[in-house]
């Protein structure tokens, strides 16, 4: 998911050509590609209402496409395009908007549904994409790109980075000292974007290197649960040499607030990925074990935070504890229940579901009925059981 600030107003953009200024020199080379992914576009009315939104689209996956061709040896083709009002849909009003896009927009043999609206400016700050990468469905906001500053290279560098998340990769923790950026940054950068002359030219940042090695591996990702045991040890490697080599946040070294403040891969991010890679693979015990790791990698944050003594830069402590707090006493046992919910345990599900809802969660009734909304559609798109016990003592 990638945040970013309302963008300023400023002049027309002079067509729809995209101006790439890479800080990699080999960003452009031509491998054969590896693996091809088709894409269904599905374009929110609002997006659709200029005539040249098609090729809007197109120019957008086609230069996403040789980004993670020079990279991984992917590239992603245009299947169909459609045009979807999700305000129509019987699902709108009770289910959250990526739960009814899941829902309501098959993918039709698809790899990627990928769902173009825009820019709503009734708020200060938006979400500018999000990648449901389980599934294969991922969200791009673009705004009026006859209106906002670069509004189609946002959304540009907004559909490189949530296709980073549908093979895998994970946020990378930006120091705000530093002048390094990553294409997988949590929060998008608007120096990223610069008018030259008529037109706009982006910076498109590096794949952390940690991300590189993971990446490489997940194109082979599959798009369904899967019984490959290789395949699944092949991803555990990944991103453990990753961990290793590039996670400045280590459990068990100390308290070092510093290092997870510094660039580098989000570690307790690792641990969720892992959980739902296991869940696919149908490894369902060591998603749950997963689960509990990343639990203790919270705690070894929270934990470094208080050890830190006022000694912790102003504000990074007070962001990251509330929601890792709230994760371990709430959404952990979320996380579990759509686990045991691929792992075909509903009654299983069901009580690990209801530790979700009898948990301090601050949330309106509304959102909670969404929650078991999106709850009873997982269970109703659910896999048959796979047959493997559930052991939540196991340690991967």
């Amino acid at each position: 998911m990638t945040l970013r600030p309302a963008i300023a107003r400023t002049a027309g953009i002079a067509g729809l050509l995209l101006m790439l200024s890479c800080n990699s020199a080999v960003l452009f080379k031509d491998p054969p590609s590896k693996r091809v992914f088709t894409v269904k576009v599905v374009a929110d009315p609002s997006f659709a209402n200029h005539t040249a939104w098609k090729d809007n689209v197109t120019n957008l996956i086609t230069n996403a496409s040789r980004v993670y061709k020079s990279w991984f040896e992917v590239t992603f083709v245009i299947d169909t395009m459609v045009v979807w009002d999700i305000s129509k849909e019987p699902c709108y009003h009770e289910m959250f908007e990526y739960d009814c896009l899941m829902k309501s927009v098959p993918k039709d043999g698809a790899d990627i549904v990928l769902c173009f609206f825009k820019e709503d400016d009734r708020y200060k700050f938006h979400i500018a994409g999000y990648s449901f990468y389980e599934y294969g469905y991922i969200r791009v906001t673009q705004g009026a790109w006859w209106y906002n500053k670069g509004g189609y290279e946002i959304a540009f560098v907004t559909l490189v980075h949530e296709l980073g998340h549908f093979f895998g990769g994970i946020h990378v923790r930006h120091d705000p000292r530093s002048e390094t950026r990553y294409v997988l940054s949590p929060q998008l950068s608007e120096d990223l974007v610069a008018k030259k002359g008529m037109e706009y030219e982006v910076q498109l940042p590096d794949f952390h290197p940690g991300n590189v090695q993971i990446i490489k591996t997940l194109v082979d990702r599959p798009t369904g649960r899967s019984d490959c045991d290789s395949c699944f040890r092949r991803i555990q490697k990944a991103y453990a040499e990753a961990r290793r080599e590039h996670g400045q946040f280590q459990m068990g070294q100390g308290p070092d607030i510093a290092a997870f403040q510094a660039d580098g891969l989000a570690i307790p991010d690792i641990y969720h990925y892992l959980s739902n890679w296991a869940s696919i693979y149908k490894k369902d015990s060591l998603a749950i074990a997963y689960l509990d790791t990343m639990v203790q990698a919270l705690r070894a944050v929270t934990r470094a935070c208080r050890e830190c003594r006022g000694a912790c830069p102003p504000g990074l402590c007070t962001s990251i504890g509330g929601w890792y707090a709230e994760y371990e006493k709430s959404w952990y046992h979320y996380d579990r229940a759509v686990i045991l919910l691929g792992a075909g345990r509903y009654g299983q599900a069901e009580r690990a579901f209801q530790e979700f809802l009898s948990s301090d969660i601050k949330q309106s009734p509304e959102i909670r009925q969404k929650i078991r909304a999106e709850f009873e559609y997982l269970k109703e798109i659910s896999t048959p059981p796979s047959g493997e016990p559930i052991n939540e003592s196991h340690d991967p």
